[in-house]
């Protein structure tokens, strides 16, 4: 199953992102100068995948539950 929700990753501020060759800096963006505002994941309400499948999951969820 894909992952819908972009989040914060610690390699984004643990002050070693725009180094480390193992982390999300590098996967997502490849080697950068800088990280910038536009590297940054969207905030949640921005994500309207997200937000769709979060309220599938919700939906189904709440049928499971009640049945």
């Amino acid at each position: 199953m894909a992952s819908f929700i972009e989040g914060y990753s610690q390699c984004y501020t643990c002050g070693f992102g725009l180094t480390c060759s193992l982390g999300n800096v590098l996967k997502d963006h490849g080697f950068i100068s800088k990280i910038e505002p536009h590297h940054l994941p969207k905030p949640l309400e921005k994500q309207n995948q997200a937000l769709f499948e979060i309220k599938k999951t919700t939906i189904l969820l709440n049928n499971i539950k009640n049945s």
